[in-house]
Order: structure tokens, then C-alpha cells, then sequence
């Protein structure tokens, strides 16, 4: 049995695809990737075995903040961290503790993701 930590990442960015997946696999972990919140939707439908996700909030055919919210319907124990170019206060404020995302890392801070990812 393979216990790798598995993790998704949803973005519409092939570049960011690329960089997370990267650091993901440099810690031992299984990365996989799509490309907007419908395809993450199913792909948590199909397994729900993902650890957690790295979530673009822009993105087409279903923005991220949608798709979040349908996932912790399907999965409220994922850990869910948002990847924005936007300001972090712009989705809190408008979120408010009504966010779906557990975390936020701005794409300007990629090395916070390795610090989320190791704590």
C-alpha cells in the first residue's frame, strides 16, 4: 500500500501546475493536477483519498472559491489552500469565516508553500 501524502493541485497556469507539483514531489508526495474547480470536483468524486489542495482562485469554468465550497460539501476534512496573485485580505474580508480555504498563499510567496507543506 502506497502512503504518500496525496495532494491535488487546481490550477489554470500549466507554470504554476508545474512548480507546485514539483515541490511536491521533491517532499515524497503524490501530486496530482487539473486545470479548473469542475475537474477537481470530479476528480475528488472519483478519489477522495487526497490529503489536501492547492487551489487557484481565478480560474474558468469553475473559480476556485465555487469549487472549495462543493469540495468540503463532498470532503470537509480536506485541507484546502488557496493560490492567489490577489491581495489575501481581498477574500477574507469578502469571505469572512465563510471561506472555504484552510490557508492562502499569494503566487508571489511560492516558498510559503514549502513551509505549509513541512509543517
Amino acid at each position: 500500500m502506497d502512503d504518500r501524502i496525496k495532494v491535488l493541485i487546481v490550477d489554470d497556469s500549466s507554470d504554476i501546475r508545474v512548480l507546485v507539483s514539483k515541490i511536491c514531489t521533491r517532499n515524497g508526495w503524490d501530486a496530482s493536477v487539473s486545470e479548473n474547480g469542475q475537474e477537481a470536483i470530479d476528480v475528488i468524486k472519483k478519489d477522495d483519498s487526497f490529503s489536501f489542495i492547492f487551489m487557484d482562485i481565478k480560474m474558468p469554468i469553475m473559480d476556485g472559491i465555487e469549487a472549495a465550497k462543493i469540495i468540503k460539501e463532498l470532503k470537509p476534512s480536506i485541507f484546502i489552500i488557496a493560490l492567489s496573485a490577489d491581495d489575501k485580505n481581498k477574500y477574507v474580508d469578502d469571505l469572512g469565516r465563510y471561506s472555504p480555504f484552510d490557508d492562502f498563499i499569494s503566487k508571489d510567496e511560492m516558498d510559503k508553500i514549502i513551509k505549509v507543506i513541512v509543517n
